[in-house]
């Protein structure tokens, strides 16, 4: 995480330090330039208490998660403990890249650091309600970003989050695969076979669907009768949903529109039955 912006005096001594030395040096090195006591606060394990880092953002995030609200809820406790109830003393407490400095020399910040150290050895989390909100909302930035680019129309990330816990996922995309074609294939979509945008093709096809656009590109050049290929796409394409491959290529054939679709609902029916273990004369 980046470091707070150099606004007070302790900010601009702490833009001084030198790149590369260690955060335990940094409580030495600062003492010498204020001639004050520092110290850093510590998480339940006696180590330095951490904001989340661009790894865990990408990783796991029930981890991002728990760091980042345990990280700005011990700072949002030593600030209200370093003023005297008429505001904050920011000189006294700041944000140093991922860690929290503060004056170990004043009784209320030092009481404040021991708790928070003492409650986190107790339990992992200081705010458990907005660790989970912040779970929530990296799943929902992490799908906007890269598995729901290409939504159906009328669903948004917020149906995939939805649907994905239905299925038993949990908000962590480190422990949970966040599978956005499997997701939306569990509610009857299907992407295209060339560009990847969904359709929703109905259960009585197999086969490989295309969406308008590229069912269009497909046959474009090909001597295919406009009006055969129009009546497809207004009627049988629309009523299953998609195009199919199939279809086309039997109609770029010269196969009469109404025998191919015929051949390719009763294939479909066909492996329906022999899947359902019946009999079929088709």
């Amino acid at each position: 995480m980046n470091a707070t912006a150099v606004t007070t005096q302790t900010e601009s001594i702490l833009d001084r330090y030198p790149y590369g030395m260690r955060a335990w040096d940094l409580i030495d090195w600062l003492g010498e330039e204020t001639g004050g006591e520092w110290a850093l606060v510590l998480d339940g394990t006696d180590e330095p208490l951490e904001d989340c880092t661009d790894n865990e953002l990408n990783g796991h995030t029930c981890q991002a998660a728990i760091h980042h609200s345990n990280f700005n809820q011990a700072f949002y406790l030593m600030r209200e403990s370093s003023g005297d109830g008429h505001g904050h003393d920011t000189d006294k407490v700041v944000q140093w890249g991922e860690y929290i400095v503060y004056r170990s020399d004043v009784d209320s910040l030092r009481e404040c650091a021991e708790e928070i150290s003492r409650a986190l050895s107790d339990y992992p989390m200081l705010d458990d309600m907005r660790c989970s909100e912040l779970e929530d909302e990296y799943l929902h930035e992490n799908l906007s970003s890269w598995e729901c680019r290409n939504l159906p129309d009328g669903v948004d990330v917020g149906d995939v989050i939805e649907w994905g816990h239905d299925m038993g996922l949990s908000s962590c995309t480190g422990c949970s695969s966040w599978d956005a074609d499997e997701i939306l294939g569990s509610q009857g979509y299907e992407p295209c076979s060339d560009c990847n945008d969904y359709v929703t093709p109905g259960d009585c096809r197999t086969g490989e669907p295309l969406c308008a656009e590229c069912a269009e590109f497909y046959v474009r050049g090909e001597d295919v009768e406009p009006d055969v290929y129009d009546r497809y796409v207004r009627d049988y394409a629309t009523n299953q949903g998609a195009a199919y491959r199939a279809d086309l290529d039997a109609l770029i054939d010269g196969e009469p529109l109404d025998m191919a679709v015929r051949r390719a609902y009763a294939e479909a029916f066909r492996k329906e039955l022999e899947a359902a273990g019946q009999m079929t004369l088709i």
